[in-house]
């Protein structure tokens, strides 16, 4: 495929929307219906433009964002399909569309000498300034720590999601399980879910249960998101795809701790066992 060519002289072979296949010169296109054949354009195996927009396969797309795009130097620098992230360039801006994140224009890239770094981490860089997918660092990459897919240090400070500042002491900040649940972390004096403090919890006791973290822990449904966690004073149930942890006060924290039952996980202490955080 010639990308970025216009179809000069093209014949239609056959139209079996939504495609029409036609040939230029020696070559096959396969074309959306939905496309203008005079100016339409391939850019990528998924993506090609016309006068009017955008196409991703056969379907029009960023059409939110036609009037703000350069059409006639619009291109796509690269594309990766797991996870799905596709970078493009025009004029003017450097745009990304991901499973991560909604079309957007990376603020302050410079077209002509922005580079993909690392296109299933989505780390790019103009050499000014780097980017985690289309949010710009705070920091420089050169310059920071990676601890796990989600916390970051960096000229003496903790980011979750690599760009969030933390309010914590880098000095004793640990993650507990940092594969596992990568969200949760602690410092001397605080208790972490992303960057925000949990309050109420004891940094200095909280431990998540040995049942929901173990090697060879047994079977539940969403183990790989539902935990139980304690501390000298209370309880919690973490959803880790949630937005916060839930505090369950329990009569005989001591004895708090995790079971599985039929494939479900249960927290339970001397007079209740609880679903999801929740008494049952």
């Amino acid at each position: 495929m010639q990308e970025g060519k216009f179809l000069k002289q093209y014949e239609v072979i056959t139209i079996d929307p939504p495609y029409a296949t036609v040939r230029s010169g020696d070559e096959l296109f396969k074309v959306p219906v939905e496309a203008h054949l005079d100016t339409w354009q391939p850019l990528s195996e998924n993506y090609s433009k016309d006068h009017k927009g955008i196409l991703c396969n056969s379907s029009r797309v960023f059409t939110r964002h036609t009037k703000s795009i350069d059409l006639d130097s619009f291109e796509v620098i690269q594309e990766n399909d797991t996870p799905m992230t596709t970078y493009f360039r025009d004029k003017n801006n450097v745009y990304i569309y991901s499973s991560m994140c909604t079309f957007s224009a990376l603020e302050g890239a410079a077209p002509r000498t922005f580079e993909i770094m690392d296109i299933k981490k989505g780390f790019g860089t103009d050499g000014q300034h780097d980017y985690y997918y289309a949010q710009q660092l705070p920091y420089r990459l050169a310059d920071a720590r990676f601890l796990n897919e989600h916390y970051a240090e960096a000229d003496g400070k903790i980011y979750a999601a690599y760009t969030r500042l933390v309010p914590a002491d880098a000095a004793t900040f640990v993650i507990p399980e940092p594969e596992l649940i990568s969200n949760v972390a602690l410092d001397k004096d605080h208790v972490f879910f992303r960057e925000q403090v949990v309050a109420e919890a004891d940094a200095r006791t909280f431990r998540f249960l040995n049942g929901c973290v173990a090697a060879g822990r047994a079977y539940y449904r969403n183990c790989d998101i539902d935990f139980y966690a304690k501390d000298e004073k209370l309880a919690w149930f973490i959803r880790t795809i949630d937005k916060s942890f839930k505090k369950i006060r329990s009569k005989s924290i001591g004895a708090f701790d995790f079971k599985v039952e039929d494939e479900t996980g249960y927290g339970y202490d001397k007079e209740n066992r609880y679903l999801q955080g929740k008494k049952v």
